[in-house]
């Protein structure tokens, strides 16, 4: 239900939809950043990627490729949250076939 703060939607139910679209639009691509930063970051360790030159407040390539490391895991992390969270709202709010409910009530 919409809070009563929302004062033409309070009372109402909220559509399903409305929560979910703007989850999976965010954390899909969010997961799929995280994923190429997490691969990229050894890449640029090891030499096959160039490296970033340093800038403030780094001093050296490594602590780039250190903040790209852990840029990735936080984005790929916060990403795959937002896809499971999405995917188990979705799960629990999944409108239930009416003629599945005669099936199963035992007689």
């Amino acid at each position: 239900m919409f809070p009563r703060w929302t004062l033409f939607l309070s009372g109402r139910r909220v559509p399903r939809l409305l929560p979910l679209i703007p989850a999976w639009l965010t954390g899909i691509p969010l997961t799929m950043y995280g994923a190429v930063l997490t691969v990229m970051a050894p890449l640029m360790a090891v030499g096959v990627l160039p490296r970033s030159k340093p800038s403030p407040p780094f001093t050296s390539g490594s602590g780039t490729t250190w903040m790209v490391e852990f840029g990735g895991l936080a984005f790929g992390g916060l990403g795959i949250g937002l896809v499971v969270a999405a995917r188990s709202y979705a799960a629990r709010t999944r409108p239930v076939c009416s003629s599945a409910l005669e099936v199963t009530q035992p007689e």
